[in-house]
């Protein structure tokens, strides 16, 4: 096929070797996936992988190293068999632990987007803000049932 002639023509080893790679990713990928159990097994193993590491640098690389499998298959596997893409699962564990967190501790909303995998307090305000409605300071004072007055009226 086109491979192979791109193959022959190749006159630099790495480029050769990096193509046959490709192809060999390919095939397997083709191989593989032709059982329906077995796509369910890897994307499975993904949430796993995510339920595990949430706090981690999630991408689709990271997920491609730990399942020796194309990140961007990954993410078509994942979505045919859940309905959903790898980013909007990771995002929903990521929410749910925080609004554990922040009901649970009295930690910072910073700290607590930190321990969730954010390294940014703005974007984390922004996407927690996206997935409930509210801030993570309106969550938590939603929770408690109480303002920030209600609790210095209470040191008093």
């Amino acid at each position: 096929d086109n491979v192979v002639q791109s193959i022959i023509q190749s006159e630099e080893i790495s480029l050769l070797l990096d193509m046959l790679l490709a192809y060999l990713e390919l095939l397997a990928e083709r191989f593989a996936f032709q059982k329906p159990e077995k796509k369910q097994e890897v994307a499975h193993q993904v949430k796993q992988i995510i339920d595990q590491e949430f706090a981690s640098d999630i991408t689709l690389k990271f997920l491609s190293q730990k399942i020796y499998m194309s990140g961007n298959y990954i993410n078509i596997l994942f979505k045919s068999v859940f309905g959903y893409t790898i980013n909007n699962y990771l995002t929903q564990v990521r929410i749910r632990e925080a609004q554990r967190l922040l009901a649970d501790t009295s930690l910072s909303v910073g700290q607590i987007g930190e321990m969730v995998g954010y390294r940014n307090v703005t974007y984390f305000f922004v996407i927690f803000k996206r997935i409930t409605n509210m801030t993570p300071l309106d969550w938590r004072k939603m929770l408690t049932g109480r303002t920030k007055m209600d609790e210095e009226e209470v040191e008093e």
